[in-house]
Formats: structure tokens, C-alpha cells, sequence
């Protein structure tokens, strides 16, 4: 490792600390070079920060470091080790804070977006309150599938979430992770959230990224958390990781739906949307849905919505038994078509273990044919 340049600051004339920048990953080769583009345009001077990647995938991912540092990882102070074999991320984690070489260490994932004043914001709040651990209980995160920033809810002052940790050395003194834990690693590492950490604004430390392949699903969050009123665009302004992130809506990674499944795709449109009826005929098309499985049918227009709607689906109902349907998969004209991966995916083991219903989506539940046929009687 060169020797480092003697870096002054305004204040203090101290050296600036070195920080050590720490990520685990595990099959994510797509967003390491997001990752190391972020971290290589920190406004932090280069020399005073090092980057280590520990990725236990089956299959090693030097190539991709190598080519984005043209085969010298060590001239920018990036270190990968490739682990042949899993680990627990609790473990991954502390074999991090064991190779690290820095006063300071900073965690970052593989997929989120972090701004370029990171780590120099990050240490300099630290310095100024004297914190040993910083980080954040509320973050922003957008959510890939419906292109929308939401703001997670508040645990409380003493909860941080490890996308956002800094942490001094001495930290380390009296702390570790778990070794066998896989989620929510945070609870050792805070002494059950019994630290006193340094809170951070969120939007200062992170943009979460949520989308198909997140270790941990942040579908299940987003119904507690409150939408911001900011757009992926107004936040990450650089157009390299902004097209990245905007690449992952509707990212259906070819998967299909498997319309062999489905007799009919029965689309329930009011006559004054016509706007509609062409938007979804769209997105279905994207889908590889074939036109002649798509059926229209003139929505049942009445006072009481409630009535209206089931006024409808009678009229689907008998549609079907008209032409000989074994099933259909009813869509209401607002209905909002998610075009990823893993929404696909529970689609498709919807339609396989209801081979002989009638198949309802939209605002309604799920109901069998005698179902809808019932609650017209």
C-alpha cells in the first residue's frame, strides 16, 4: 500500500482518518460495478479510504474488479476475497471488521445507492459529536416495482439499520456480531439496541434499493411505511446509477407469464377509459400475452360501486360459461400490472394451484365461479 499523502484539514490540521469501507455480497456480480463506481466517486480523498468486498458466491467475481480497475484493485485500495464457501452474515461481517485497516468503518451494501458525500458527511459528523457508532432508523427506500420513495417507520433513537453503520475501532472493543446470524444482525451488534448511536437523517446516508432479488423482501414493510414526495430522479442525479436503478422497474428478467395456464384474460373497462383499455392491452403485451386471449368487457356502470362491480364480474361469469371456459383471469381496468420478477413468480404459482377456478384479480378476493355467481342471488 502507497505511502499516504499527509491530508490537512481546515480545523484541526490532523490527518484525516482512514476509513474502511466494508461490503459482504453473495450472487450480485450486477451490482458490484455500481458498487465500486459509487465508491470510487466519494468526494473523501482517495488515499485516506479503502474498500473490502467479501463475497462468499459459489463462483468468484474477481473478473468484475479486475476490469473496472484495469486489473489493479490495490492502486485504488479495493481488496476482494472471494470465500468458496456460505457463510452466515453475521460472520461475514466480523471477518470485515477484522480486515479492515481503517479508524473508521463504514458499511455498505451491494445494491443501494449511496451519495458522494457519504463517507466525508458520515466522519465529520462523527468527529464533531464524539460518536463511536452512527447510522439511521428511518431511510428512504425505493420501491423498483411501482417506481415510488417511501420512508420506513421509526423503531425508536437507539435503532440504526447496518446499511447506514459507522462505527469507530474502539467500537469494536465491546462488540460483535452474531456469527450464526442471518437477518437482523444489527441486535448483537447494538447490544440488543441499548447503544446510544449517533442518528443521521436518512436521505443523508442512503436511498435503499428494493427490488426482486433483496436479501431481505421490503415488501413486507412498505404498508408501515409514508410516502415521500420525491421522485428517483430528484435524488440520484448521476445518469450512470440512475438509468442502473430505473432498469430494475419492470424488470421482468424474461420471465413469462404462463398464460397456458389461463383459458382467457377477461379485461373489465368502463366505456369512458378507452385510455385504459390501450394501456393494459400494452402492458399485457409486454408480458407476452397473445392478443386472442384477451377478451374486453364493457364494465357494469351503477351508483353503488360495490353493486356495480359485482354486476360485472356476473356478466364475466356467464361470459365464460357462454364460450366454454374452463377458467379466466378477470383484470379491472385500474388495475396496476407489477412487471417484475418476482411478482410474476407468485402470479404463476397462483394460476398453477387454482387450475379449475375462475380467477380474480383486482381489488376483490379470490373467489371460486359458484362464489361470484352467489353473491349476485
Amino acid at each position: 500500500m502507497p505511502t499516504p499523502t499527509i491530508i490537512k484539514t481546515l480545523n484541526t490540521h490532523r490527518e484525516k482518518p482512514f476509513v474502511s469501507v466494508v461490503t459482504p455480497t453473495w450472487n450480485r456480480g450486477a451490482f458490484l460495478p455500481y458498487l465500486l463506481y459509487m465508491y470510487r466517486y466519494q468526494d473523501y480523498p482517495a488515499d485516506r479510504r479503502e474498500l473490502i468486498i467479501l463475497d462468499d458466491s459459489p463462483q468468484s467475481h474477481q473478473h468484475i474488479i479486475d476490469r473496472l480497475t484495469n486489473g489493479t484493485p490495490e492502486a485504488f485500495n479495493i481488496r476482494y476475497i472471494h470465500h468458496p464457501e456460505k457463510l452466515p452474515l453475521g460472520k461475514k461481517r466480523n471477518m470485515l471488521n477484522e480486515l479492515a485497516r481503517g479508524e473508521y468503518i463504514l458499511c455498505m451494501d451491494d445494491d443501494d445507492y449511496y451519495p458522494a458525500d457519504k463517507i466525508s458527511y458520515t466522519i465529520a459528523m462523527m468527529q464533531k459529536h464524539r460518536a463511536l457508532i452512527s447510522g439511521s432508523d428511518q431511510i428512504p427506500i425505493w420501491y423498483s416495482h411501482i417506481n415510488r420513495i417511501f420512508q420506513s417507520r421509526s423503531f425508536g433513537p437507539h435503532n440504526i439499520l447496518n446499511g447506514t453503520f459507522c462505527y469507530h475501532r474502539n467500537y469494536l472493543k465491546k462488540h460483535r456480531y452474531d456469527d450464526d446470524c442471518n437477518l437482523g444482525e444489527e441486535k448483537r451488534f447494538t447490544d440488543n439496541f441499548s447503544v446510544n448511536p449517533l442518528q443521521l437523517p436518512g436521505e443523508r446516508t442512503i436511498l435503499c434499493i428494493s427490488h426482486s432479488h433483496n436479501t431481505f423482501d421490503k415488501d413486507f414493510i412498505l404498508g408501515a411505511s409514508t410516502p415521500v414526495n420525491a421522485a428517483l430522479t430528484d435524488i440520484v442525479r448521476d445518469p450512470l446509477l440512475r438509468n442502473a436503478y430505473l432498469s430494475l422497474h419492470n424488470a421482468t428478467h424474461h420471465q413469462a407469464i404462463n398464460h397456458q395456464a389461463i383459458d382467457q384474460i377477461v379485461l373489465l373497462n368502463l366505456d369512458k377509459r378507452p385510455d385504459r383499455l390501450q394501456q393494459i392491452r400494452e402492458e399485457l403485451a409486454l408480458l407476452h400475452i397473445p392478443p386472442e386471449k384477451i377478451t374486453r368487457l364493457a364494465a357494469s356502470e351503477d351508483e353503488n360501486g360495490q353493486r356495480g362491480r359485482r354486476q360485472s364480474h356476473l356478466q364475466a361469469l356467464r361470459l365464460a360459461q357462454q364460450h366454454g371456459w374452463q377458467n379466466y383471469l378477470l383484470l379491472e381496468d385500474d388495475a396496476v400490472i407489477l412487471k417484475q420478477e418476482k411478482h410474476i413468480q407468485v402470479l404463476n404459482t397462483l394460476l398453477a394451484s387454482l387450475p379449475q377456478s375462475v380467477r380474480v384479480s383486482g381489488e376483490q378476493p379470490l373467489l371460486p365461479a359458484t362464489g361470484a355467481a352467489d353473491e349476485q342471488r
